[in-house]
C-alpha cells in the first residue's frame, strides 16, 4: 500500500509544483515538474488496474491530499 500512497503523492505534488512554476513563469521548474508529472502518470497507468484490495482508492486518495500540499510547499521554496 505505500507504492499505492507514493503515486498519489508523486502525481498530485508535481501537478501542484507544477501549476506553481506556470503561475510565476518559470520556464525550467515547469518542465521538470512536467516531466515528473508524466513519467509518475505513465507508470501509474501500467500498475493501478493490478490492484484487487478496495483500500487501495483511499490510501492513493490520502498521498494525493498530501502530495497537494506538499506540492504548494515545493512551489514557495523552488
Amino acid at each position: 500500500m505505500l507504492a499505492v500512497f507514493l503515486r498519489g503523492f508523486l502525481i498530485v505534488s508535481g501537478v501542484s509544483w507544477n501549476v506553481a512554476n506556470i503561475a510565476e513563469r518559470d520556464y525550467q521548474w515547469a518542465f521538470c515538474s512536467g516531466l515528473l508529472v508524466s513519467l509518475v502518470w505513465w507508470f501509474n497507468t501500467r500498475t493501478a488496474n493490478r490492484l484487487e484490495s478496495w483500500w487501495g482508492g483511499p490510501v492513493y486518495a490520502v498521498g494525493a491530499g498530501c502530495g497537494t500540499l506538499f506540492g504548494m510547499w515545493l512551489g514557495t521554496v523552488v
